[in-house]
């Protein structure tokens, strides 16, 4: 029943209660700009870093925390100590896109966005979501910064394995699913990066990338899947620090046109809008810490983020530049610049947000290992590799199932032994390169490279005839390119143990690779 009521007022931010409505005529000037941040905290730092995190609270009485490298205990005892220290609940977000393995230790991690847009029974996306906001909520997480749904189109684009393809139908089906099974588990999803980083070869973290479209073809791409979400009804949608010429004259995060005028007016987007991380190259190299905090916060985003991963800039998020925004923004209220009613529209949604999750009544996570490292989640993982893993071509028919004077030629490393598969090639199992293996090479019948970019050596290409080789990529499709000469590839996608024991599988056929090819380069029909 908690899901269920939880689900049921997520979106729209429309369900009012008296919790939130009363919170906010009590609040102070101070308190209301509070609730605007989203600060990180690092449940793996020591007590000076927590104390900073506090000191933050009870000082500015921020709104949120982002919650960065941790593992179960740590991540449930650190964000139960803030809760209990912050006089308002505390809306804690994470970056989990493939799970809470992307930030936290002794967890899973699911295949990521491209891994799942190369399979084709997308029953097992909504699964996911679903597993993955149930173990969101089991470590005291509402909010995930997920689902990618930028296009990516520009095969340079920074985003890679997390977007789901370079087609918008895909990305509309996947990242719907998605978004539905979060929900439908109790967190807050978020779409992201609006209006979308999939065309662009700039990282956001580094500089800030030009997207020159128009409003037309923004529509006729970049848009579709942002509409799509809304119409689901996704809670959250992110900004990203992009310049749009055609649109305005500051990137879409400090842009008043893109994010009120058309994310919240034009496309009817009522939910939270969670800007980037503020604290970016992509703005800091060209706007002031103040600057970016004000013009941010009159574009008419809810949630002004401040995010790293290296220590020393998190420590001066946290005791240099939220102090400053929080200032800065202050001193537009005090000085008249800015009308009160606003901020209040802010944070009103913020707390029907918290409302809806309940967390006026409880804010405290109670540690369940079951829910974090589940037979059913990790089950799941298999499932969804068996799902994706794609034969991209095999004009040789090196797929047969032939193992007689075949040579396997591992470049993985040694995690996982291929057991099966050595025991079927009588000993041609190669582990590392050397003088005496090319004569071994050249007298083989068929050779299987399974190979990623950790350990690959493009020189090893050159010995190999593409005629009689079976390339096993367990990377990118956006690297396949380098293969192109070669009548025989299998992609799966990612050098993960559980992906590896399923190629393996598909080796000695026990399984068939069922996957489709989720982006255009050397896309099968």
């Amino acid at each position: 029943m908690l899901i269920l009521r939880i689900v049921f007022c997520l979106f729209p931010f429309l369900c009012f209660g008296d919790w939130a409505q009363n919170t906010l005529s009590q609040m102070s000037l101070d308190e209301k700009i509070g609730q605007l941040f989203m600060i990180p905290a690092c449940p793996l730092r020591d007590e000076k870093h927590f104390k900073d995190v506090e000191n933050l609270i009870e000082k500015y009485h921020i709104g949120g925390i982002i919650i960065k490298v941790s593992d179960p205990i740590s991540q449930i005892n650190l964000l139960n100590r803030l809760q209990k220290f912050s006089e308002y609940p505390l809306i804690v977000s994470a970056d989990a896109e493939w799970g809470l393995g992307m930030r936290m230790k002794d967890t899973i991690s699911f295949p990521k966005n491209m891994t799942l847009g190369a399979i084709q029974d997308n029953h097992y996306i909504y699964l996911l979501g679903k597993e993955i906001a149930k173990e969101l909520r089991a470590v005291g997480v509402h909010i995930d910064l997920a689902p990618v749904v930028d296009v990516g189109t520009n095969p340079l684009n920074p985003i890679g394995m997390r977007l789901f393809s370079d087609d918008a139908e895909i990305v509309v089906i996947k990242s719907g699913l998605m978004i539905k099974g979060l929900q439908e588990g109790g967190v807050l999803a978020c779409a992201k990066h609006f209006l979308s980083l999939g065309a662009v070869p700039i990282d956001t973290h580094l500089d800030l990338p030009t997207l020159n479209k128009s409003k037309e073809e923004l529509n006729n791409l970049e848009l579709i899947p942002f509409k799509n979400g809304i119409n689901l009804g996704v809670s959250c949608v992110m900004s990203a620090h992009i310049f749009v010429p055609a649109l305005s004259k500051n990137p879409a995060t400090l842009s008043y046109e893109i994010i009120e005028s058309l994310l919240k007016k034009e496309l009817n987007f009522q939910g939270l809008v969670i800007t980037d991380a503020l604290n970016m190259k992509a703005l800091v190299k060209y706007f002031s810490i103040e600057d970016i905090a004000i013009l941010a916060h009159k574009a008419g985003n809810d949630i002004l983020l401040y995010g790293d991963h290296i220590n020393p800039n998190i420590d001066d998020i946290l005791i240099n530049m939220v102090p400053k925004a929080f200032e800065a923004i202050k001193k537009e209220y005090v000085e008249k610049r800015l009308d009160e009613k606003k901020l209040d529209e802010h944070v009103l949604k913020i707390l029907l947000a918290k409302q809806k999750l309940l967390l006026h009544e409880d804010r405290f996570t109670q540690y369940n290992n079951d829910l974090i490292n589940s037979v059913n989640g990790l089950k799941l993982k298999e499932e969804l590799y068996q799902k994706a893993i794609t034969l991209v071509k095999d004009d040789n028919h090196l797929m047969d199932g032939n193992f007689q004077k075949t040579v396997v030629l591992n470049l993985l490393g040694n995690d996982f032994v291929f057991s099966k598969l050595q025991a079927m090639v009588n000993g041609n199992f190669i582990t590392s390169l050397n003088d005496n293996i090319w004569d071994v090479l050249k007298n083989a019948d068929k050779v299987i490279l399974l190979a990623s970019m950790k350990n690959f050596d493009k020189q090893v290409l050159n010995s190999l005839e593409p005629t009689k080789t079976l390339i096993v990529w367990f990377g990118s499709p956006y690297a396949l390119d380098q293969f192109k000469d070669f009548s025989s590839i299998m992609i799966a996608y990612e050098d993960d143990m559980v992906a590896k024991q399923v190629v393996e599988d598909i080796l000695l056929k026990e399984l068939k690779p069922v996957g489709k090819m989720p982006i255009r380069l050397l896309k099968k029909e």
